[in-house]
C-alpha cells in the first residue's frame, strides 16, 4: 500500500496511522451502504493534514506550519504580530473540497486504492485563505467541474508558498 509511495522522511514515522486511517476509508468506500459522515470527514481530515503539512494537529497548528497560502493571507500575516490574531481571520481551504474527493471515489469504490486516496490529497494539499476569500469562493458557481486554479482565478485568489 503505501510502501511503494514516496514518503518525505518526515512522514516515515507515521506510516503506519497514515496506512491505517487510508484502509478505514477504503473499508467505507467498499462497503455495502458507504456513508459520508462525521467519522469519515475526520479521518479524511487528518489525512489532509498529514498529506499537507507532515502531521495531524488542530486548525491553528495546521495554518502556522502551512506554506502555502494566498497573497492576501501572507501578507495578512506579514502585517500583523500576533499569528492567533491572523489566525481568527483565515481558513485552510481544500482546493477539491473532501466531500468532492469522497464522491469521485465512490463513483469508482471497486478500483480505488490507498496509493489513489493519497495522491489526490498529496497533489491538492490545503492552501490558507483569508476569510474574505473563503466567502468569494462559496459565492461562486456550486458546481466543482472547475479545477482549484479557475476556482482561485475566478474569485481573485493568488498563491504563493511562503516558505
Amino acid at each position: 500500500m503505501l510502501e511503494s509511495l514516496p514518503l518525505p522522511d518526515s512522514l516515515l514515522t507515521h506510516r503506519g496511522i497514515i496506512a491505517r486511517r487510508l484502509e478505514f476509508i477504503i473499508n467505507e468506500l467498499k462497503c455495502e451502504d458507504p456513508k459520508y459522515d462525521q467519522s469519515v470527514s475526520l479521518v479524511l481530515r487528518a489525512l489532509s493534514n498529514y498529506a499537507s503539512v507532515g502531521f495531524d494537529g488542530q486548525s491553528f497548528a495546521i495554518k502556522v506550519s502551512n506554506p502555502r497560502m494566498s497573497h492576501a493571507a501572507s501578507g495578512l500575516r506579514k502585517s500583523l504580530s500576533d499569528d492567533k490574531e491572523w489566525a481568527a481571520n483565515t481558513i485552510n481551504e481544500h482546493p477539491y473540497p473532501l466531500r468532492f474527493l469522497w464522491d469521485s471515489w465512490l463513483s469508482n469504490a471497486h478500483l480505488v486504492t490507498s496509493s489513489k486516496i493519497w495522491e489526490d490529497l498529496v497533489s491538492f494539499p490545503m492552501i490558507t485563505i483569508t476569510k474574505e476569500e473563503d466567502a468569494k469562493l462559496r459565492k461562486l458557481d456550486k458546481s466543482l467541474s472547475a479545477t482549484p486554479e479557475a476556482r482561485y482565478r475566478a474569485a481573485g485568489i493568488v498563491l504563493v508558498n511562503s516558505r
